[in-house]
């Protein structure tokens, strides 16, 4: 075959076509493959540093908020519960830090925590990078991701979420020594209270407050207006519009009223008999698989079982929040108003677990935090209040 036929022979232009091609196809295919498990192992990757932070920060809110380790060792177990292509990711305690919140962000200072998730060998010794495929063809062996959150404890003086129309009595003493002119001293004396060297000694900050007075067990009692205060009792208020019917709804129902400090309620008075100790039996048997295990979480107690254990519920319907009021005021309001006309001046809300109503008809319940959706009153040391809530902020 002559120089000029072979420039117009055709034989063999497929095969250079085909190899460019498949050239073009193998860069493509790097792209959508490669750059594909990129992105799913960037998602996965950010779902784990979201787990992880919020875990830490539920740590601290629901659990000890001391504990830095207790909080370093929730994030690890939450990043590594959420596989990045198939593997754990890489996180360590020293991962898992609380720096300042955010600008701008709400809350009180050293109530955040950060979580850094790796799947990556850049600047981590021993890390586990992403896989490629196509991208093999032309060296490049690994790629990688990396993510972090920050997850903020957030806490507040009250809460708009699932409050009953209880109100619990504020833990104060009660001493002999007072003027026994005083018709005010005189009453208290009669009543069944803690003795400690002040007469008449009541303060908001010597009430209940947290961490002091976490897991307190309490025997609940429903007292009318006439009947001594001690710890445990418990005034029904009019929180949404009185009568003996929404008084029981409002009871096992899990109704939005805001509830804050510095509010006044005025008593239930048309409460039917038995409507509170049936709310109590009802609120129990909505979740009755539940218990509080006071040696859990190394004696300071905590729920277990029942339907926060099979995450059929985000919390039980026997953890509810209840404000708590001034006792000074109200037996004063009722020596000076009369029994039925004292009302109710709230000091704070709290959160109370409703353990057992016994066979006697006996109630009892436990003094704790209340993990809410809705906080007002952001101002309170994160440590010291009552309600609480967990999200992300960064």
């Amino acid at each position: 075959m002559s120089s000029v036929q072979r420039l117009h022979d055709a034989r063999g232009a497929v095969l250079i076509h085909v190899t460019v091609a498949l050239v073009a196809m193998t860069a493509l295919s790097a792209l959508a493959v490669d750059l594909g498990v990129a992105y799913v192992g960037r998602r996965q990757t950010q779902n784990a540093a979201d787990a992880a932070a919020l875990a830490a920060a539920s740590a601290r809110a629901f659990v000890d908020y001391n504990s830095a380790p207790l909080a370093q060792q929730s994030a690890l177990a939450a990043a590594r519960a959420n596989l990045v292509w198939g593997e754990q990711p890489d996180i360590d305690a020293a991962d898992v830090t609380f720096p300042a919140c955010p600008p701008g962000t709400p809350g009180v200072a050293g109530s955040c925590v950060r979580a850094d998730v790796f799947r990556t060998s850049y600047g981590r010794s021993g890390g586990s990078p992403l896989p490629t495929f196509f991208a093999g063809l032309i060296g490049v062996q690994e790629q990688g991701a990396r993510a972090s959150a920050v997850a903020q404890m957030r806490a507040g003086a009250g809460t708009s979420d699932c409050v009953k129309p209880w109100a619990l009595a504020d833990r104060w003493f009660e001493a002999p020594g007072g003027d026994p002119a005083d018709q005010f001293n005189r009453y208290l004396d009669t009543l069944p209270l803690t003795l400690l060297p002040d007469p008449d000694s009541y303060h908001p900050r010597d009430g209940w407050t947290l961490p002091d007075h976490y897991g307190t067990r309490l025997q609940l009692y429903v007292g009318g207006p006439t009947q001594p205060i001690g710890h445990g009792f418990i005034a029904p208020i009019q929180v949404h519009g009185g009568g003996p019917t929404s008084y029981e709804e409002s009871v096992t129902s899990c109704a939005p009223t805001s509830v804050e400090p510095d509010q006044w309620y005025d008593q239930e008075t048309a409460t039917i008999p038995g409507a509170s100790g049936h709310g109590f039996e009802a609120l129990i048997a909505f979740d009755p698989a539940a218990s509080w295990d006071p040696t859990a979480h190394g004696g300071r107690g905590a729920v277990v079982g029942g339907c926060m254990a099979d995450a059929s519920c985000s919390r039980s319907p026997r953890w509810v929040a209840v404000p708590v009021f001034d006792p000074d005021e109200f037996v004063r309001d009722r020596l000076q108003l009369g029994p039925a006309s004292a009302r109710i001046h709230v000091v704070r809300i709290a959160g109370l677990w409703i353990d057992e109503v016994t066979v006697s008809g006996e109630v009892y319940g436990y003094v704790t935090h209340y993990p809410t959706l809705f906080i007002t009153n952001l101002d309170t040391p994160s440590n010291q209040s009552f309600a609480r809530t967990v999200i992300l902020v960064r």
